[in-house]
């Protein structure tokens, strides 16, 4: 007998600890999930996309929406935290951040201007903010909703970030992701 999908995951969000889940490798990581955006909460995940600083994410609904300065073209999230928001697989791509990322995204490690490697492309982390909303909170329940905003908790980036597109290229599944010397 399947049990039905639970939109809380079974468990506790209170007792984890979100400092050591957001961690992550600090300079080199990789992508673990890409996810274009499509009309209706579509999904799709390809195996390999392209970035170009004039739309994004080739293919994501986002990339259609105007975004003057640029600073919520692309956006990332760490799988570690995603995975234990959404408790399983298939609910990953529910999140709606294009990359899926096993590195440490949290303003200690990635402040704003931070540039980063992602496959073949190069990305500036910016200073739009990423938090939960009601899609969030439908989809993932109340209990996820407070934690990815709990003041003391933001710092780590537990929603994920927002990037702008420097430098177009490919990027795939498995895809290297690093941490780029400041200039």
């Amino acid at each position: 007998m399947t049990r039905p999908a639970s939109k809380e995951p079974a468990n506790d969000l209170e007792a984890v600890d979100w400092a050591r889940v957001a961690s992550g490798p600090s300079s080199k990581g990789r992508v673990e999930l890409i996810v274009l955006r499509l009309a209706n909460e579509g999904r799709e995940r390809p195996q390999e996309a392209f970035l170009t600083g004039e739309q994004g994410l080739i293919g994501d609904r986002w990339s259609r929406a105007e975004d003057s300065e640029g600073l919520s073209q692309v956006t990332l999230l760490n799988s570690a935290v995603a995975r234990v928001i959404a408790g399983d697989e298939p609910r990953l791509e529910e999140f709606g951040d294009n990359f899926l990322v096993d590195l440490d995204i949290g303003t200690a490690n990635l402040p704003t201007g931070a540039r980063l490697r992602l496959g073949e492309a190069e990305l500036e982390v910016t200073s739009e903010p990423h938090l939960g909303c009601a899609k969030f909170a439908r989809r993932f329940g109340h209990a996820a909703l407070r934690i990815v905003n709990r003041k003391e908790l933001v710092p780590l980036k537990l929603r994920g970030i927002h990037a702008r597109v420097l430098k177009p290229g490919r990027v795939w599944l498995g895809a290297p992701i690093a941490k780029l010397a400041a200039d």
